[in-house]
């Protein structure tokens, strides 16, 4: 049915696919006007002029008899106003009973429409404190709970590398969807780390959208915010997905009231799967003397940080004597070199390039990554594989997880970046380990030109044929300070 069809016929169906709920637009929003065939091209000229870009294209236009103003019925089921706020949740609409119901004529039966369904986990097309770029490997350093970046965003998450290579999943192996420091989550997937690609991803207009209303409800059901959020406003443990979308942070205005902690809303979570530790005794003996020094300054570092949070809590004598020891300790490991996350950046690399990569793709060629001012906006590493295969790899220290930056398109002719495939990043915010954010550095890396750029259009073209892998290397907490190991999980991107 072409687009005019569409805009005029008020029993368009939006179903949840494989649960058998639709929502019948002639039915379900009664304010909604049916418009006969003379308001076709009308309403089409209205809904085109007061469209926000906000609102999907493929959103139809409607009229609100109560109003009298052109709202948009999402293929979610939700109703949107023309600036893309949201005028009506799906989940308030009736629902029709499926064909089986119809046929008991079981009243019982009738599925409610929840929403929009869950998005794909970083399909075929796919932290800071505020929405600014993350860095490298962020140290979550005592005392405020950030260092170089934290991993504040709605969710850490867990796919499937593709290609062959050493640490693939296994058939029984569990991809799961991780969250962020106030939450875990699980969620699994096929034994590779697939998923069912058939369903569309939410655009950033319909998150920003359910984000709002998540916001509204946290605000007006006391009963539906203690369900999910804590007194604070901290998303509950193990809340997982809800209407689609990781639960937005919250935060309190001036007056009170619960607002997004973001403005931008969150892209989805990494899906990882293929956990294997690989302990000290699997590293090359060459490099433990080094990964034992990197463990033992990141050790005086935290001791350090600790020191001072609790001299600066409690400025007594015995806490004034205990940072001086704490001091000194610093000063005899690390020399002159300043106290910053860097020391356990440094730890996290050597700990990926010298021990895990080296174990798991022993023929891996690493390369040469152009430096940034500030480390950020690039890849931790990257190596190529056999058969033109790319190895994307995200080193972190103990007790640091994924991290969240704001979106950039990423197109793939920069000349003609309105008409070319653009990675979908734009306007949202994107976490390391999706392919959304593989599409941000390479817009980044795109845009700084030459070596870069040369480097984003052999990932890219990488990526496109399914040949690109990403893994996450995080090193284990030691015991003391002689090195631990890793553990190396691979994350689905295809």
């Amino acid at each position: 049915m072409g687009k005019v069809g569409r805009a005029v016929d008020p029993f368009t169906y939006v179903g949840k696919a494989g649960k058998f709920a639709y929502v019948k637009v002639g039915d379900a929003f009664s304010t909604l006007k049916r418009l006969d065939s003379g308001a076709t091209l009308d309403l089409l000229e209205r809904g085109d002029a007061l469209r926000s870009p906000k609102v999907p294209d493929n959103a139809i236009p409607y009229v609100d008899d109560a109003t009298g103003r052109v709202v948009y019925l999402t293929d979610k089921g939700h109703l949107l106003n023309a600036d893309g706020t949201l005028h009506q949740h799906a989940s308030q609409a009736k629902a029709e009973p499926s064909a089986a119901a119809r046929a008991g004529d079981n009243p019982t039966s009738r599925a409610p429409v929840t929403g929009a369904r869950e998005p794909e986990l970083v399909g075929a097309h796919a932290g800071t404190n505020s929405v600014a770029d993350v860095g490298r490997t962020g140290e979550r350093a005592p005392g405020n709970g950030v260092g170089h970046g934290s991993g504040d965003g709605p969710g850490t998450g867990r796919g499937t590398p593709t290609g062959s290579g050493p640490g693939h999943g296994g058939p029984h192996d569990r991809a799961t969807r991780s969250a962020g420091p106030d939450e875990h989550r699980a969620d699994r997937a096929d034994g590779d780390g697939s998923r069912d690609e058939g369903q569309r991803k939410l655009t950033p207009a319909e998150r920003k959208a359910i984000q709002d209303e998540h916001v509204r409800r946290a605000n007006e059901d006391p009963e539906w915010r203690k369900k999910h959020y804590d007194t604070l406003g901290r998303r509950r443990p193990h809340i997982g997905l809800v209407d689609g979308v990781e639960l937005p942070q919250l935060a309190k205005d001036a007056q009170g009231r619960f607002v997004a902690k973001h403005d931008l809303p969150s892209g989805p979570s990494e899906t990882r799967f293929g956990a294997k530790p690989l302990p000290r005794s699997t590293a090359p003996d060459d490099v433990l003397p080094r990964l034992d020094r990197r463990t033992a300054d990141r050790r005086a570092y935290m001791d350090l940080m600790n020191a001072q949070k609790v001299f600066d809590e409690t400025p007594s004598t015995s806490n004034r004597e205990a940072l001086a020891a704490a001091q000194k300790a610093y000063g005899k490991q690390l020399g002159d070199v300043p106290p910053n996350s860097k020391i356990s950046e440094k730890l996290g690399e050597d700990a990926s390039r010298l021990h895990a990569v080296r174990r798991e793709f022993p023929d891996a060629q690493e390369i040469d990554l152009p430096k940034t001012p500030t480390g950020a906006h690039m890849f931790d590493g990257a190596y190529r594989l056999e058969d033109d295969k790319i190895l994307i790899v995200e080193d972190k220290a103990p007790g640091n997880d994924l991290q969240w930056r704001q979106g950039r398109a990423d197109p793939e002719d920069p000349g003609r970046p309105h008409v070319s495939d653009d990675g979908g990043a734009a306007g949202m915010r994107v976490k390391q380990g999706t392919y959304l954010y593989l599409r941000t550095i390479l817009g980044e890396m795109t845009k700084r030109g030459g070596r870069d750029a040369e480097l984003a259009r052999e990932f890219r073209q990488a990526l496109k044929d399914r040949k690109l892998q990403y893994v996450l290397v995080k090193v284990q907490e030691p015991d003391g300070t002689l090195y631990a190991g890793v553990v190396i999980e691979h994350m689905k991107i295809n």
